[in-house]
């Protein structure tokens, strides 16, 4: 069957709302799926946090990572920021670690 030019621009036209329609609904759905939020909280010697994902714990550090031993955040700022600082590399595609330099910067 051969198509005549009057239909390939028919097809290319609707083609392109299509991919248009999908693409804006691939963004829509990324962009809704993934609601990220943190809780700190007071534990004996310190503070900690958890990550949720859609109300859904996914993280819960009750100790400063990269730190030899089990030592909570000094103050609920420090787990504050410690939190903000994972759920920006989550939404950013990054692995959810701290660094020893972020961790000294958070510190401060």
């Amino acid at each position: 069957m051969m198509m005549t030019k009057r239909s390939v621009a028919s097809f290319l036209r609707w083609g392109s709302v299509v991919l248009v329609m999908v693409c804006c609904l691939v963004y829509f759905l990324e962009k809704q799926g993934s609601e990220y939020s943190y809780r700190v909280y007071e534990l004996e010697k310190g503070f900690g946090y958890q990550i949720l994902n859609n109300d859904k714990l996914l993280i819960q550090q009750d100790f400063i990572p990269t730190i030899n031993g089990y030592k909570a955040f000094g103050t609920k700022e420090q787990a504050r920021k410690a939190a903000i600082m994972m759920i920006d590399k989550l939404q950013a595609k990054q692995r959810p670690t701290l660094t020893e330099q972020e961790i000294k910067q958070l510190m401060r």
